[in-house]
């Protein structure tokens, strides 16, 4: 008898299982579990005491985030490994995740519990919002978006850029986290009604007011004024249709400089020969337009860029009609921030947003 070697089946139960480590981490963080870790309750019994849970569940959370890299067990205790460290340990983190966490498993889980009707009906799931869900959902987006703007940042090489347009985006961290790598960077944020109290309230606390403008237009039919060496359109196309999309970008390439750099960061669906990865947090950007028309999406994250006035024309991105704590949104939100939340689910849902 032959014994044919089978594929090895481990890809499809880590998937198939996903959702029982995401849940141990959602509630390994509300309980503060790395936080309590990192302040040296390293033990079992001393992490059931500093969480005010049991000790088998203690033992249990612990265990499956050691299982999972973010913590590490030796001789019984823990310690937190570096990447839960910086987002993981509350006031300590460099970007605490929680509020993102919070979302995903009071908000988010519950909304994929109605796939089968999506699946069955082509029907979105209902959010149910009410205030309290609507803070959560903007504290966890917003926090998404903070994680987002520190790779932006990082990757994003304005070197000689003096004057940046931010447009109708979501959050100013974007803007602010290139500001802050390039001194003599001057932006002009042009948002909608009802963001501009969060962009100035996160230009204040970046401490970098004297080198910013904030403006209030309507997205969808704004005309930015002036010649600018950079143009951000972050979270812009998702929100609108393809129709609005051209007229956007050719509003922003008239207010562009010769060469500048355009950056989009967006979800897209893409016609490339071969899927790309969903590893990545981010995605591409496309790598060229031309007369307001945004080309086929390539590129596989934040450190491909396009250049405006780019050498084809090419066809507009296809875009999906449903596709993260933040210094402009606070966990309990003003009406504002709840304003911002509804016409953000608004664009979720039906693919425009003002």
């Amino acid at each position: 008898m032959t014994d044919t070697p089978t594929a090895d089946a481990a890809r499809i139960l880590d998937i198939a299982t996903g959702y029982m480590a995401s849940k141990q981490l959602f509630h390994a963080s509300r309980i503060g579990l790395f936080a309590a870790v990192a302040d040296g309750s390293d033990t079992v019994s001393a992490i059931a005491v500093a969480c005010g849970v049991s000790e088998r569940i203690a033992r249990l959370l612990a265990d499956a985030m050691a299982a999972k890299g973010l913590l590490l067990r030796a001789d019984g205790r823990y310690a937190v490994a570096p990447d839960a460290a910086a987002y993981l340990t509350g006031d300590d983190a460099a970007i605490d995740l929680a509020p993102f966490l919070t979302f995903l498993d009071e908000i988010s889980y519950p909304h994929w519990l109605q796939f089968a009707h999506t699946v069955d009906t082509t029907q979105p799931g209902d959010l149910q919002m009410d205030d309290a869900r609507w803070a959560t959902f903007m504290a966890g987006v917003m926090t998404y978006n903070r994680l987002h703007a520190q790779e932006f940042g990082r990757h994003l090489d304005l070197s000689g850029a003096t004057r940046a347009l931010d447009f109708g985006g979501l959050s100013a961290d974007f803007a602010l986290s290139v500001m802050a790598q390039n001194p003599a960077l001057h932006t002009t944020f042009v948002y909608a009604p009802g963001f501009e109290d969060g962009i100035v309230e996160a230009v204040a606390a970046a401490g970098l007011a004297d080198r910013t403008a904030v403006e209030v237009a309507d997205t969808a039919t704004a005309t930015p004024q002036g010649e600018y060496d950079a143009v951000f359109a972050n979270h812009v196309i998702h929100r609108f249709s393809a129709e609005e999309n051209a007229q956007i970008f050719r509003n922003l390439r008239a207010a562009a400089a010769p060469d500048a750099t355009l950056t989009v960061l967006d979800f897209f669906l893409d016609d490339d020969a071969e899927q790309r990865g969903s590893t990545r947090c981010t995605r591409g950007v496309p790598r060229d337009r031309r007369d307001g028309r945004v080309s086929r999406v390539r590129g596989s994250g934040l450190a491909d860029r396009c250049r405006l006035g780019g050498a084809r024309q090419g066809r507009p991105a296809r875009q999906p009609a449903g596709a993260g704590r933040d210094r402009g949104v606070r966990p309990a939100p003003t009406s504002g921030a709840r304003r911002r939340g509804r016409r953000l689910v608004r664009g979720i849902r039906g693919g425009r947003h003002a």
